[in-house]
Formats: C-alpha cells, structure tokens, sequence
C-alpha cells in the first residue's frame, strides 16, 4: 500500500491571547479577580441598564487590601455613606468569604475558582459550589467585556451569578437579592 500524502494547513491567528477560547491549562484567576492596590469600582443596583444612573445612588467600591471590598453608596467614596463590603479569600485561588450588600450580610465560603479557572470545572465547599465559564461577552452599562469569566453558584455561601473580566474584577453579581451591574471601573 502506497501512502497518501495530504495537505498541510497553517493557521495563523494574530492576538489570540485574549478573547479566544483558552487553553488545557486554564486561565489565571489573579488575572481577573481585580483584587489589587489601588483598585475601584462604581456599580449601579437599580437593573436599570438604559437609563443614565442617579449619581447619589451609585455604589462605590473601593480594595482596601487583604481580599476587602469596601462598598459606599454616593456620588464620592470620600464622602458617601458605608453600605457593605466583599471579602474574598485568594490564599488558593477565589473565594468570596464574607459579605455585607445592603441589607443582605452572611459568611460561608462560595468556592468560585482554583488558581486556574476551567470550562464547567466544579468548585465545591460545604454546601457551596460554582462552575466556571471562561472566554464569554459580557455587557454592562458601561462597556462590552470580551474576556469575561463567570461563576454560577449554588447551595451555601452567597448563591448566584459572578461575572468578572480580565484586568478589571467583578464586573456583575447578580443574586435572589441583589444586582450590581459596572457603570465604571473607576
């Protein structure tokens, strides 16, 4: 039997890096969880997504270090009035651990990701577990994500739906009792 001899196909793919479906190994989870000096957030939680927002009624979130997001709601941080916090434990990987937002407050470990976020990987803690999607569009009020990441979890901790983007942190949360959807990541 003679051997075929097929034809050899190049692909080149310019900027792949980001926005493209990843690879074996995962995605960083430091590249997207936003925890870093210096690092702010300006949300809106009215599910409004087409009208300007009510600059007093927006909430600012401000990392004051140590996996701790403090949130105000007003026109500055300076000046607005303390509303809760976020608390995420990164010691392996992302966890939220603690929260306050409004009037909904708990602690309970929510599992969102290993050092390495992976399609359809479960995180489980206790009751709590999230799955990971990676590489999805995301839109906000303020912009278009389109290397965003998601996290549906379920059972203890915090239920619901974290969305983050590359660079920039968490970008949506929505669950039964809360919204914040990005106006700014500033």
């Amino acid at each position: 039997m003679t051997p075929r001899l097929l034809p050899l196909t190049l692909i080149v793919c310019w900027g792949c890096g980001d926005g493209v479906r990843g690879t074996s190994d995962g995605l960083l989870t430091a590249d997207y969880n936003g925890l870093v000096d210096g690092a702010t957030w300006t949300w809106r939680d009215d599910v409004s997504t087409d009208e300007l927002p009510d600059e007093a009624e927006l909430l600012r979130g401000r990392y004051v270090g140590e996996g701790v997001i403090e949130i105000r709601r007003g026109e500055r941080f300076a000046d607005a009035e303390p509303w809760g916090f976020l608390e995420f434990d990164t010691s392996e990987g992302l966890a939220l651990v603690a929260w306050e937002l409004g009037e909904v407050t708990g602690e309970g470990r929510t599992p969102l990701s290993g050092d390495r976020i992976l399609d359809d990987q479960l995180n489980v803690s206790g009751r709590a577990q999230c799955v990971g999607q990676t590489y999805m569009t995301h839109d906000t009020f303020y912009a278009t994500y389109d290397a965003a990441v998601r996290f549906d979890c379920a059972g203890g901790g915090l239920p619901g739906v974290y969305i983050f983007s590359k660079g920039v942190g968490l970008v949506a949360l929505r669950t039964n009792s809360v919204t914040l959807d990005l106006v700014a990541p500033w």
